[in-house]
This record gives C-alpha cells, sequence and structure tokens, in this order.
C-alpha cells in the first residue's frame, strides 16, 4: 500500500510541477527554464540528502547508482527543456501533458518488455490499448 501512497504523491507533484511548466512557457527561455526548474528539482532532494546523513545514517552508494542516477538527471534535463519549448509552441495543457505521459507509459512498457525482458499479463497489454486509445481520443479534434 506504501507504494501506491508514494505514486499518489508523485502524480500530484508532477501535475504541479507540469502546470507551472505550461505557465512559465513562453515567459522565460526554455533553456533558462530548464535550468530553474532543475536548480530547485535538485534542491529538495538535495536538503533531504543531507538532513538523512546528518543523521548518522548509513546510506547506500555504488558505482552503478552514480552512473545510472546520472544518467537519469541528464535526461530529465533535456526532458524539462523539450516540456518547456513544447508548451512553448501554445499547445493546450489538456493535450500535452496527457500525450507526453502515456507516450511515457508506452515507451516504458516496451523498455520493459524489450530490454528489462519484463513479461505483460494480459489485461497489462488491454490497458495499454485503451490509454492509446484514450489518448487518441483526447488528442484528436
Amino acid at each position: 500500500m506504501t507504494g501506491y501512497i508514494f505514486a499518489g504523491l508523485t502524480i500530484v507533484c508532477y501535475v504541479v510541477m507540469d502546470f507551472f511548466v505550461k505557465k512559465s512557457a513562453g515567459k522565460i527561455d526554455d533553456t533558462l527554464g530548464a535550468t530553474i526548474i532543475n536548480i530547485f528539482a535538485f534542491l529538495v532532494p538535495f536538503v533531504w540528502y543531507l538532513s538523512i546523513k546528518l543523521s548518522g545514517k548509513d546510506m547506500l552508494v555504488t558505482r552503478g547508482g552514480l552512473v545510472t542516477s546520472s544518467i537519469a538527471g541528464v535526461a530529465i534535463g533535456f526532458g524539462t527543456v523539450f516540456f518547456l519549448k513544447m508548451f512553448a509552441t501554445g499547445i493546450n495543457f489538456s493535450i500535452g501533458v496527457p500525450l507526453v505521459r502515456i507516450g511515457i507509459v508506452l515507451l516504458a512498457f516496451l523498455v520493459g518488455i524489450l530490454v528489462l525482458k519484463e513479461n505483460p499479463s494480459l489485461p497489462q497489454i488491454a490497458g495499454l490499448v485503451l490509454a492509446l486509445i484514450g489518448l487518441y481520443l483526447v488528442v484528436a479534434k
């Protein structure tokens, strides 16, 4: 159940982020906006990390964890710039966010199968198909 609570909190945080990215798009240079977003995105977990570290708790650190975290950071940096650029083109919030998020679902589904060798169930495949139908209905005029 705890995983679903964190999922809910993640959803709320990402919607807040999406909303304010949309509101800032076209009002600030895309790369500067992405820089500011990512500086503040850095500060929150860094302060959290420092508070845990200062409490004396041992923290897991591996070379693989540092490398993959760094690659994820580069990806989110580029993703933030592209997200701002998408909204700066004037795309509606109600279309852009579902397009990106369901696109993420589709690509993650494929990466899970092709790279991580996960075996999707029939209900998961059906859910993906329904998500794609829903995306088409959201994006279609």
